[in-house]
C-alpha cells in the first residue's frame, strides 16, 4: 500500500512539473520552487516528507526539524498561509518538548512513530526550529505565535547565551543541563540570518537588534584571516581560533565558501542597523564585509570564470578545492544575496556585479531544475546534476531558493 501511494506521488508530481511554467522573474522563480514540493503534501499528518530522492521518489518518512522548519518558511512566503500554519502546528504538536529550561525541539521525527529522546541540542538545529514560526509571524501577526516564539527564544538564550564571553554555544547537553562550549560559525552566523533579522524587522524589540549587533561584531573581529583570505569557522568559549572534526585535515583547515559569502552579507545587513549600532560597528561590519567579498572574488577556485558559479569545499591554507569540485545550490544563493547587499551598499568590490551576474546566470540556468522542479542540489563544476544527490534532505527545502527569491525581489535587478 505505502509503495502505491509513493508511485502516486511520483505520477501527480510528474504531472505538475510537466503543467508548471517557468518565466524569468524570481516570483516565477519562488513558485517553481514550491510546485515541486506541492504534491508531497501529507493531508494526514499535515507535514511534508523531508528525504526525497533525485528522481522524484520519497526516501523516508522522516521529517527533520530544519527542512521541516524551512518549509513553513517558504509556506509562508509564497502566500500559502493555510498550509504553512497546518505544518506549524506539526511542529508544535509533533517536534516541541520541555525539560526544566523550557521548550526545544526534536531533530526528526516520523509520523506514528515514537520520537527518539536526544542527548543533546545543537544550536543551528534549534535556531532554525524559529525560522519558519518567525516568518508565519511575520504573514500573519498571529499573537499566539509570537508568544511561542518568545517562549522558544528565552530558554534558546539560557541554554546557549555566553553571557562573559558573547556568542552562543554549539550544543546543550540535556542529560547534565549544561553548554558544550565550543563556539563557530553555525553558533554564530546561522543564529541571526536563521531567525534573528527577520525576528528583530517584525518586532521592533530591541533585544533582538543588539543581539544581531553582537554577533555582528563577534564576526566583524575574530572570523577574518588575512593569512589564508577564509574566514575563522571554528573557536574555543573566548573566541580564539580551534579547528575540530571533519574542519581539521592532514592537507590542512577546510572553509565552505558559502559560508564566506553569508557572513559577508550578516554584515552588510547588520550594517544597516544604525539604531543599535554605533558609527565604528557599521565601519567594523562595512569594512569585514568588503574584505571578505573581494578574499573570495580574487580566488580563482572559487569563482569559476570559465563556467559559472562558485565552489564548495576548499582547503584554507592553499586554496585549492577539497573532496570534489561540485557546486552546491545554496552556495549560488548566499553568493547572489551578499554581492547584490554589497552593490547596494556601495561597497568598495569593484567586480560585485559582474560575478554576480555570471553567477546568477549559472544558478538559472543550471541549478534550477525547468523540467523536473525545484533545484538540483548538487551539480558538476560544468553544471550537470550529480545524480544521487536528494532534491530534498535534512537542510534541503524551500529556504534558500525561497530566501533568494525573496530579498532579489526587494534589492532589484
Amino acid at each position: 500500500m505505502k509503495q502505491m501511494a509513493r508511485a502516486l506521488i511520483l505520477i501527480v508530481a510528474t504531472v505538475g512539473f510537466a503543467c508548471a511554467s517557468f518565466a524569468e522573474s524570481w516570483q516565477d522563480r519562488m513558485d517553481h520552487t514550491m510546485a515541486f514540493f506541492a504534491p508531497y503534501w501529507d493531508e494526514a499528518s499535515g507535514s511534508f516528507p523531508s528525504e526525497i530522492n533525485y528522481d522524484g521518489s520519497v526516501k523516508s518518512e522522516t521529517r527533520h526539524l530544519i527542512a521541516t522548519s524551512r518549509m513553513v518558511y517558504g509556506l509562508a512566503h509564497i502566500g500559502d498561509i493555510e498550509k504553512a500554519k497546518r505544518l506549524a502546528q506539526f511542529m508544535v504538536e509533533q517536534m516541541l518538548r520541555n525539560d526544566s529550561y523550557g521548550p526545544y525541539f526534536l531533530t526528526s521525527v516520523t509520523p506514528g512513530e515514537e520520537a527518539v529522546a536526544p542527548t543533546e541540542l545543537v544550536v543551528n538545529h534549534q535556531a532554525y526550529g524559529l525560522n519558519g514560526l518567525v516568518a508565519l509571524y511575520q504573514k500573519t501577526g498571529d499573537q499566539m505565535t509570537l508568544n511561542l516564539i518568545y517562549q522558544v527564544f528565552e530558554t534558546f538564550m539560557k541554554r546557549f547565551h555566553d553571557e562573559q564571553f558573547g556568542g552562543f554555544y554549539d550544543k546543550f547537553n540535556l542529560e547534565t543541563g549544561e553548554a558544550i562550549k565550543t563556539k563557530s560559525y553555525n553558533s554564530t552566523v546561522y543564529v541571526a540570518t536563521s531567525f534573528l533579522f527577520d525576528l528583530y524587522e517584525a518586532t521592533e524589540d530591541e533585544q533582538f537588534g543588539h543581539l544581531l549587533a553582537e554577533l555582528a561584531t563577534i564576526v566583524g573581529r575574530h572570523f577574518p584571516d588575512s593569512e589564508t583570505g577564509f574566514i575563522i569557522e571554528n573557536f574555543d568559549r573566548q573566541w580564539n581560533p580551534q579547528w575540530r572534526e571533519w574542519q581539521k585535515q592532514p592537507e590542512g583547515t577546510i572553509g565552505i565558501s558559502g559560508h564566506n559569502f553569508q557572513a559577508a552579507w550578516l554584515l552588510i545587513r547588520a550594517s544597516e542597523l544604525t539604531e543599535v549600532i554605533s558609527k565604528q560597528q557599521e565601519e567594523l561590519f562595512r569594512a569585514t564585509a568588503a574584505e571578505i567579498l573581494n578574499s573570495m572574488l580574487s580566488k580563482e577556485t572559487v569563482v569559476d570564470k570559465t563556467n559559472g558559479g562558485v565552489g564548495d569545499v576548499y582547503v584554507r591554507e592553499t586554496s585549492q578545492t577539497m573532496w570534489h569540485t561540485n557546486k552546491a545550490w545554496w552556495q549560488q544563493a548566499e553568493a547572489i544575496l551578499a554581492l547584490r547587499a554589497a552593490e547596494l551598499a556601495q561597497l568598495n568590490v569593484p567586480n560585485a556585479k559582474t560575478v554576480r551576474k555570471s553567477i546568477q546566470d549559472f544558478y538559472v540556468n543550471k541549478v534550477i531544475d525547468r523540467e523536473n522542479g525545484g533545484e538540483f542540489a548538487v551539480v558538476t563544476k560544468e553544471g550537470a546534476p550529480v545524480v544521487g544527490e536528494m532534491k530534498a534532505q535534512l537542510g534541503k527545502s524551500t529556504y534558500h531558493a525561497i530566501e533568494l527569491g525573496r530579498y532579489m525581489l526587494k534589492y532589484g535587478e
